[in-house]
């Protein structure tokens, strides 16, 4: 296996960039206008939740998790035979593929259920933490654009507003 199966190619499998995000809130449920925001931009075709699991601890530090998909369970099979073998690649290269192919399959963006008590656990009483993996589907016409124009991505980042106004204009120019 190389790092070209990995990616999709070799198997006609083509992904956006995916990106996870955690969120915590100050009460244990999900604010409703930012499901309702979620749900705009997965029906507008901008992402798609590749995966999502939201960990919440009552007053009574009662732990609840909740978990959900876009996927369906082919794509979920798939998507994490690829994280284990990239997984495996980062730890020990090349040789690491295989040996994370054939890792337990078990869990969240590789965390056993385990791990994500644990990391439950440590959020405060009325509180909750949403870890959402974003698949950003808008890319991939941009990524064939990119292709057929013979382009190259050389570097790419996510930059947010408060970086960007930490930026002082006059040493950039």
């Amino acid at each position: 296996m190389t790092r070209r199966d990995l990616l999709g190619e070799g198997h006609g499998v083509l992904y956006g960039p995916m990106q996870l995000v955690v969120i915590t809130f100050p009460r244990p449920e999900v604010p409703a206008n930012l499901q309702t925001h979620l749900w705009k931009v997965q029906q507008n075709g901008l992402v798609r939740i590749m995966d999502a699991v939201f960990v919440s601890k009552n007053e009574n530090a009662d732990l609840s998790v909740m978990e959900g998909s876009d996927l369906d369970r082919e794509e979920s099979d798939l998507l994490g035979i690829m994280a284990r073998a990239i997984f495996g690649y980062g730890t020990a290269g090349d040789e690491g593929i295989e040996e994370g192919l054939h890792a337990s399959g078990e869990g969240v963006f590789g965390l056993s259920d385990d791990d994500l008590f644990e990391i439950a656990d440590k959020i405060p009483i009325g509180s909750s933490a949403l870890f959402v993996l974003l698949e950003h589907v808008w890319a991939l016409g941009l990524r064939e654009a990119v292709a057929c124009s013979e382009g190259r991505v050389v570097a790419h980042g996510l930059i947010d507003i408060a970086r960007l106004l930490a930026i002082d204009a006059d040493s950039v120019l």
